[in-house]
């Protein structure tokens, strides 16, 4: 949700009326989308990670909090695994690879290629099962992970 197009859904799922739960590890990307939005009481922020091994306790914070009914998940996702972690964003941009793509062994870009889809994999396995009925939806939005591969250095 801190990003462009999480920020819009949130945005227009807060004025319908939802209460929208926005999770990023980045504490500074909560508070700036909490400010832009200008401060909602239906907006809940959770810092934390969904990548494997942090997603069900980030997910469980995200439930605490709320203290209400589970009907519908946007998770968008969008990578560039091969570029530098720039400051402000979240794992999913750079899944904390050192390594430009083409300096990658197979297996290491076996693996920075497939963190983002364990993210919504471990996000969809914990949160679909407490949608709560009939009409509940889970959404999945790709974005501009392709970006675009340069040469140089």
């Amino acid at each position: 949700g801190v990003g462009v197009i999480g920020r819009g859904i949130a945005r227009s799922l807060l004025q319908a009326g939802a209460t929208v739960i926005v999770n990023s590890s980045d504490e500074s990307r909560l508070e700036q989308i909490n400010s832009d939005l200008y401060n909602p009481s239906s907006l809940i922020l959770v810092q934390g990670s969904l990548l494997p091994g942090s997603a069900e306790s980030t997910l469980e914070k995200a439930m605490t909090q709320s203290n209400s009914q589970l009907n519908h998940v946007v998770a968008h996702g969008a990578v560039r695994y091969w570029t530098e972690r720039k400051a402000g964003c979240d794992e999913t941009y750079s899944l904390n690879t050192t390594k430009r793509l083409l300096d990658m062994d197979p297996d290491e870009f076996l693996e920075a290629s497939t963190q983002l889809a364990k993210l919504h994999f471990m996000a969809a396995k914990t949160l679909f099962p407490r949608l709560s009925g009939e009409g509940d939806s889970y959404t999945f939005v790709t974005g501009v992970g392709g970006g675009h591969l340069t040469s140089g250095k």
